[in-house]
């Protein structure tokens, strides 16, 4: 549970500088798509929630594979003399 806390929080503003950087993206992607992927000030709001979806999951895992990867190996091991 709390690591998805940590990658909730943790996502906020990798999610904004992100839509921030790829703003200009949208805009020459939007005629080609015909979808309005941003407006004048920055990324539709459906956009940044998609984003921060993403980040949430991707940061998630990622806080799960490097605690798995640190303390004791489960299960039994080699007898030490």
């Amino acid at each position: 549970m709390l690591s998805l806390v940590a990658a909730g929080i943790l996502s906020v503003p990798i999610t904004a500088v992100v839509s921030i950087a790829i703003t200009p993206l949208l805009w020459k992607l939007e005629p080609i798509t015909g979808m309005e992927l941003a407006g004048h000030s920055g990324p539709s709001d459906w956009l940044i929630v998609a984003l921060y979806a993403v980040f949430v999951i991707v940061l998630f895992l990622a806080i799960l594979r490097l605690s798995r990867g640190r303390g004791t190996p489960s299960g039994p091991g080699p007898k030490l003399p």
